[in-house]
C-alpha cells in the first residue's frame, strides 16, 4: 500500500531556513508548535499496512491480539499538542467560476501576504511550492502583522503536508485558510486531525483502496506509544523540553 506523504520539503526548508522566535510563539499560542517539535520521521509502511489491516469502519477501532483499539482525541492533543477544545473547523467548500476566481488570490494576497501565480491555484487549491517559496524569503520579525502572515504560510505547510493532506500532497484546500484569518479564535484542530485520520483509514481499509492519506504520522506515533513491540528503542535519554509528547 502507497503510504502518501507530502511534509519532506517543508521540513528541509525549516531546516536551512529556521523560524523566527516570535514566529514560534505565534505558533504556541495556536498549537501547531507540537508538530513541529514532533520533526520528520520515515514512515513506517508496512507498520502503517498492518495497521490498516486491522482497522474496522463499522467501529472505527483496530482489532489487535489483545482487543480493540483506537486512537482518542486526547492522543492526538497529548501527542502533537493540537488543541482539541473549541469551536468547529468548519467552511463551505465550493467551485469559483471564472470571474470569480479573482476572490481566492485576493484571499491569499490578505492573509498569506502575496498573491499567487495564477498556476499557483486549481480547483480551489494552492500549490504547496508556492508557500514554501515564501519560507524562503526572510521575515520582518519586529513587525507582528508580518509574523502573523508568516505563521499563517506554515500552517497552510503543516495543514497540507501533515495534519490534514490529502493523496495529491502537492496542494493544500484554501477552504483551510478562511480558519485561519483570527489565529486567536480557538479551534478545533486535533478534532479535524482525527476526523481526517479515521476517514482515510476508511477509505484504506475497502477492498481496492491501493494507497493511503491522511496524519499517517500520527497514527505511526500512536502505534509507538500504545504498542510497545514495535516503537523504537531510545538510544538516550528522552527530550522533555517540548510540549507535544510525540517529540519526546
Amino acid at each position: 500500500m502507497i503510504v502518501r506523504r507530502g511534509d519532506n520539503t517543508f521540513f528541509q526548508i525549516i531546516n536551512d531556513y529556521a523560524i523566527h522566535e516570535n514566529v514560534k510563539e505565534i505558533l504556541r499560542m495556536t498549537g501547531f508548535m507540537g508538530v513541529i517539535d514532533c520533526g520528520h520521521r520515515n514512515v513506517d509502511r508496512a507498520l502503517i499496512h498492518a495497521l490498516v489491516e486491522r482497522w474496522r469502519p463499522e467501529t472505527h477501532t483496530f482489532h489487535l491480539p489483545f482487543g480493540e483499539a483506537t486512537v482518542t482525541l486526547q492522543d492526538v492533543n497529548v501527542l502533537l499538542g493540537l488543541p482539541i477544545e473549541g469551536d468547529v473547523v468548519s467552511g463551505i467548500d465550493r467551485k469559483y467560476k471564472t470571474h470569480e476566481k479573482h476572490l481566492l488570490f485576493d484571499l491569499c494576497h490578505d492573509l498569506l501576504g502575496y498573491r499567487p501565480l495564477s498556476s499557483d491555484i486549481k480547483a480551489g487549491r494552492l500549490k504547496m511550492t508556492s508557500l514554501y517559496n515564501q519560507l524562503t524569503l526572510e521575515v520582518n520579525a519586529n513587525s507582528f502583522d508580518a509574523c502573523i502572515i508568516r505563521a499563517r504560510v506554515i500552517i497552510m505547510c503543516l495543514l497540507g503536508g501533515s495534519i490534514l493532506p490529502d493523496t495529491t500532497t502537492g496542494y493544500v484546500p484554501l477552504i483551510y485558510l478562511s480558519n485561519l484569518e483570527n489565529l486567536s479564535a480557538g479551534l478545533s484542530w486535533g478534532s479535524a486531525a482525527l476526523a481526517c485520520l479515521y476517514r482515510n483509514l476508511c477509505k484504506a481499509a475497502s477492498r481496492d483502496a491501493v494507497e493511503i492519506a491522511g496524519p499517517v504520522y500520527l497514527l505511526q506515533l500512536w502505534a509507538w506509544e500504545r504498542i510497545m513491540v514495535v516503537s523504537p528503542r531510545l538510544t538516550g535519554p528522552p527530550n522533555m523540553s517540548h510540549f507535544a509528547y510525540g517529540a519526546r
